[in-house]
């Protein structure tokens, strides 16, 4: 996945920097997230 379609960010483009990171900021939530439901399935099913 390409985070910088036009090349990374300088110091003229700020806001696609901010950006980017927003989108990194919602790709980590979203993986805890899974691992964090992954964690509870498989504890439920041990019976814990």
């Amino acid at each position: 996945m390409d985070l910088w379609p036009r090349g990374r960010p300088d110091g003229k483009s700020g806001k696609r920097s901010i950006a980017s990171i927003e989108v990194l900021t919602k790709i980590a939530i979203y993986y805890a997230h899974k691992r964090a439901w992954s964690w509870v399935k498989w504890a439920g099913c041990r019976g814990g």
